[in-house]
């Protein structure tokens, strides 16, 4: 039963998601000393805490109708984070 299924998975995900969160907080703490060479590597983080958000919205519910791809205006999102240096 896919409900059952996802309502048991709900503690896992929203533990991996408060941990997902608690790494970024950390990796953020270090925003000034990282080189700019390094931070391409980084830019993903502001399109995944939308994604956190959503989760979360959605109750952790890991089969439920939450958008993994990230909105259209994303290329531009992250050009911004880039220039200020931002993750």
């Amino acid at each position: 039963d896919q409900p059952a299924a996802a309502q048991a998975l709900r503690p896992a995900v929203a533990e991996l998601a408060a941990r997902a969160r608690a790494h970024l907080h950390e990796a953020r703490r270090y925003r000034r000393s990282v080189p700019r060479r390094a931070l391409a590597a980084l830019l993903p983080a502001p399109l995944l805490d939308a994604y956190l958000r959503r989760l979360a919205r959605a109750r952790f519910d890991p089969l439920g109708a939450v958008r993994t791809r990230p909105g259209g205006s994303a290329p531009l999102r992250l050009l911004g984070h880039y220039a200020l240096r931002r993750y």
